[in-house]
């Protein structure tokens, strides 16, 4: 069959036409914005002084390594982990006591650590706690199935 005969061949649909017309407004718009909007290339301004930025030898994580006592220190530091022995455990190992639980707490900004527990070395040790800036007070407590709480108090003071 030859389309001639019939006139359909050629015949443009409207729906068509809109779709066209969108798609080429959209183009030449784009185009349009290309060439005439200068705003979008100016060069950007760097900002010359950042308060965040710390020297490389400025220690901003610490580590701390703690004994069964009482102690002050002072640091620099943003945070430290702590590290330290299971206190009060070897006498309740001559029992039927069982090793419960350690809770440490910075009580200056009532930071809560997690304590990761290695009970085969008797060891434990924190996630990096944030200091607040002077006296931070740090309740490290041993907690056993008998119920006896061994309690150390250390004084960290950040510069």
């Amino acid at each position: 069959m030859d389309g001639s005969k019939n006139g359909n061949r050629y015949k443009i649909n409207p729906v068509e036409i809109v779709i066209f017309s969108v798609v080429a407004l959209i183009f030449l718009n784009s185009v349009y914005s290309l060439f005439n909007d200068s705003t979008s290339f100016n060069e950007l301004k760097l900002a010359t002084k950042d308060e965040n930025r710390q020297p490389a030898s400025y220690k901003v994580l610490e580590n701390l390594m703690v004994n069964c006592e009482n102690t002050h220190q002072s640091i620099a530091s943003e945070r430290i982990r702590i590290t330290g022995p299971l206190c009060g455990i070897e006498q309740l190992s001559q029992g039927n006591q069982k090793f419960l639980n350690t809770k440490i707490v910075n009580t200056a900004n009532s930071y809560s650590a997690t304590v990761f527990i290695e009970e085969n070395a008797k060891k434990f040790q924190t996630d990096y706690i944030p200091l607040a800036t002077g006296s931070n007070k740090i309740k490290i407590e041993h907690l056993y199935s008998s119920g006896v709480n061994y309690t150390q108090e250390i004084e960290i003071i950040k510069n």
